[in-house]
């Protein structure tokens, strides 16, 4: 997810740079989203571990261990599934997301603790 993220980003800042330089400033925004979507597509499925770093006003460093998973699903949007895995507290938490092209996403999220899904 991170490698596709870090190719997202160098991407638009490229494509920013360059619409800069030469083009037609009327079509920039549409260019710009086309080469995304392009390159945004086509994967077919991914998984990774993540870590994330929560820091408060005061520096201090939380963080939290994840594994991810996403499929790309033809002519509509992705699904991802993003489960916790560390600290103890929120282990097993889960969020699964549907993102569609037109209608609104779906969302659920499992809550170990209590044993529900909240959508």
């Amino acid at each position: 997810v991170f490698n596709l993220l870090k190719r997202f980003f160098l991407f638009i800042l490229i494509l920013t740079f360059n619409s800069f330089l030469v083009g037609d400033q009327n079509n920039r925004g549409l260019e710009i989203l086309k080469k995304t979507d392009e390159n945004m597509s086509g994967y077919g499925d991914s998984q990774s571990r993540l870590v994330m770093q929560l820091i408060n006003a005061k520096g201090e460093v939380t963080e939290r261990s994840m594994r991810s998973r996403l499929l790309e699903v033809e002519d509509d949007g992705d699904k991802s599934l993003f489960v916790f895995e560390s600290p103890r507290a929120i282990k097993g938490t889960a969020l699964l997301s549907y993102a569609h092209k037109v209608e609104p996403d779906d969302q659920w999220l499992y809550i170990p603790a209590i044993k529900r899904v909240k959508r």
